[in-house]
């Protein structure tokens, strides 16, 4: 068991994630090899390489680790961030993350809306299957959460495997539409 001051790191509370039932998904963290461990981000994870990772994605910036715990604490207090990574015990980096954001609503009873955003796993990693379990993770999580629904966006060529994870473009929905303020 978890002291608090160890709990406190934690972007959200990791008995979450241990409380999920993945008897009927195609993925879950019984399956993962010894070394790698399925948890919320957390504080020190910035020395963990959780930035880098995401560098693998898209720009990332300039973050030092003042600006990492900064923001970390932001998201932690608005208790809507469940950032989920697979760590690499061996190596100590972070190899695999993706964050779920809920949304509060007033439509559909006033309902939560989840949110898939930042996927990645580490390209060393890839073909591993920990894409799948961190989606299958955040499916079981909204679920756990009561979101009505869960959405994402992603590029064109990832459709069909998001597809095979269950996931619909709807019809007369399939658009995205955006304005960047900052590439």
């Amino acid at each position: 068991m978890a002291s608090n001051s160890e709990e406190m790191q934690f972007l959200f509370c990791p008995q979450l994630l241990k409380d999920l039932d993945f008897s009927k998904s195609v993925a879950s963290p019984s399956k993962l090899s010894n070394n790698l461990v399925l948890r919320p981000l957390r504080s020190d994870d910035f020395s963990k390489g959780y930035l880098q990772l995401l560098a693998q994605l898209t720009q990332v910036g300039e973050v030092d680790e003042h600006t990492f715990k900064e923001r970390f604490n932001q998201m932690k207090a608005n208790g809507c961030y469940y950032i989920t990574v697979v760590e690499d015990l061996n190596t100590g980096r972070v190899i695999c993350a993706a964050t779920l954001f809920t949304e509060f609503k007033f439509i559909h009873s006033a309902a939560i809306r989840g949110r898939i955003e930042d996927v990645v796993v580490d390209s060393e990693y890839r073909g591993q299957h920990l894409g799948v379990l961190i989606i299958e993770t955040l499916k079981l999580l909204s679920k756990t959460l009561n979101c009505y629904k869960l959405t994402l966006d992603c590029r064109d060529e990832m459709m069909k495997w998001y597809t095979r994870l269950g996931f619909n473009a709807e019809k007369g929905r399939s658009n995205t539409l955006c304005i960047r303020f900052v590439e």
